[in-house]
C-alpha cells in the first residue's frame, strides 16, 4: 500500500525535563524502546514507539551524533517487520536524507490520517469488560478518545464515557446524581468503589468458610455418634456398687439374702 499524498509535518512529543540532563552513568543503562509490532494496532504501536523514541534519543543525546548514526539507531530499534515495511516504501533521495523525515514517511505508513468520526464511533461503543478493572477501562477510554479531536470537550466526553461503560449500576446511578462532576472525581470515585468491592468479597469469602465450618461441625453433633468422655457412674440400690446406668450385676438376678 502506498503512502497517503498529503503532506504531514512530523510532530514530536514534548521531552520530560527530566531526560534532558542525565549522568553518563544512567545514559549508559538507557536501552531502545520495544520494536513496532505489526500485528497489533499500526497507530497505537507506531505513536507508543515514536514517544519512546524520542525520549530516548533526548536522553542519550542522539541527535548529537552524525545523521548516518541517527538513522541506523533508530532503524535498527524499530524491528525487522517494520523494516520490511519500510523497504516497501517508494521514497526520493530527499526523504532517506534524514531520521525527521524517515519518521514522517513510516509515519504516514503506520497511522495515515485519522477519520475522527469512526474513531468517535469507536470511542462511544468503549465498555468496561468482565473482570477488567477500572484503570484498565479508563485507559483504553482515554487513549481512544485522544484521536478523537474533543477539544476543549475531551473531559466532559470521557466521564460520559465512564458513566455509561462501568459495569456498576449502583455506581452510575450514584455519578448521575452529581452536580458538576469532574473527571478525578469520577475516577476517585470507581477507584474506591472497585476497592471496596474487592475488600467486601475477601470478607464475604471468609464468613462462608466460618459459617461451613458450623454447620459441618453441628452435622457431626447431630449424627448421634457416641460421645468420648467416660460413662457416668451410679450408685446402685440393688447391688450396693457403682456402676454406669443400667450396666447393674443385679439386674434379673435372684438375691441371695432374701431368695427374691
Amino acid at each position: 500500500m502506498a503512502p497517503p499524498q498529503n503532506s504531514r509535518h512530523q510532530v514530536d512529543p514534548p521531552v520530560p525535563p527530566a531526560l534532558q540532563a542525565l549522568p553518563a552513568s544512567l545514559v549508559a543503562n538507557i536501552r531502545p524502546p520495544p520494536s513496532i509490532n505489526v500485528h497489533g494496532d499500526w497507530a497505537e504501536e507506531w505513536t507508543l514507539f515514536d514517544q519512546q523514541f524520542t525520549w530516548f534519543a533526548a536522553a542519550t543525546s542522539l541527535t548529537n551524533q552524525p545523521k548516518p548514526v541517527e538513522i541506523a539507531v533508530f532503524m535498527s530499534s524499530i524491528g525487522p517487520e517494520a523494516v520490511n515495511e519500510f523497504n516497501s516504501l517508494k521514497l526520493s533521495p530527499d526523504e532517506l536524507s534524514g531520521l525527521s523525515q524517515i519518521r514522517t514517511a513510516l509515519q504516514h505508513r503506520f497511522a495515515p490520517k485519522v477519520n475522527y468520526h469512526f474513531e468517535r464511533y469507536q470511542f462511544n461503543k468503549i465498555i468496561q469488560e468482565p473482570e477488567e478493572k477500572f484503570d484498565k477501562f479508563l485507559t483504553r477510554v482515554m487513549i481512544c478518545a485522544k484521536r478523537c479531536q474533543f477539544g476543549t470537550l475531551l473531559d466532559d466526553l470521557i466521564i460520559d464515557r465512564i458513566i455509561f461503560g462501568i459495569r456498576d449500576d449502583q455506581l452510575r446511578t450514584k455519578l448521575l446524581d452529581i452536580d458538576s462532576l469532574t473527571l478525578a472525581k469520577a475516577s476517585s470515585m470507581c477507584r474506591n468503589t472497585e476497592a471496596c468491592s474487592e475488600q467486601v468479597k475477601v470478607v464475604n469469602a471468609d464468613t462462608q468458610q466460618k459459617c461451613q465450618s458450623t454447620a459441618s461441625i453441628a452435622a457431626i453433633q447431630k449424627s448421634g455418634k457416641p460421645s468420648s468422655d467416660p460413662p457416668k457412674n451410679y450408685n446402685s440400690k440393688n447391688c450396693g456398687s457403682s456402676h454406669p446406668w443400667r450396666q447393674c450385676p443385679a439386674f434379673n438376678q435372684i438375691c441371695k439374702s432374701c431368695g427374691k
